[in-house]
């Protein structure tokens, strides 16, 4: 299950980048977007499941969709190539910006099971 959400994740990821690509001047706030997306979701499903309850579906969602539709790999190139390009304010605000807004995305997916 988690390798068919994979396929599936990675294909979402694929069209989205491109469509977000197409729309945003730097191509990073696509990877941004998708991911911030991506990790709300996975919260909110960790968060409205209990984890002593792991079904075929969940894995499938989690570990498998979500997960490649977020990407860290593609979020280090990005910051790489902006390191090799110098531009040491963006890629550190890129940073920070990308780690915590994860953090406040997976927690306010997860807050939800609370409302």
């Amino acid at each position: 299950m988690v390798g068919l959400g994979g396929i599936v994740g990675s294909w979402t990821r694929l069209k989205l980048g491109i469509q977000f690509k197409s729309l945003l001047k730097k191509k990073y706030w696509a990877t941004f977007i998708i991911n911030m997306l991506a990790t709300f979701h996975l919260g909110l499903l960790l968060g409205v499941h209990s984890s002593s309850h792991l079904s075929p579906l969940l894995f499938f969602l989690t570990a498998g969709f979500l997960g490649s539709l977020s990407t860290f790999s593609g979020f280090t190139i990005e910051l790489l190539e902006i390191s090799i390009q110098r531009k040491w304010k963006t890629f550190f605000s890129y940073a920070a910006i990308s780690v915590i807004g994860g953090l406040i995305a997976a927690y306010l997916g997860y807050s939800l099971k609370y409302a």
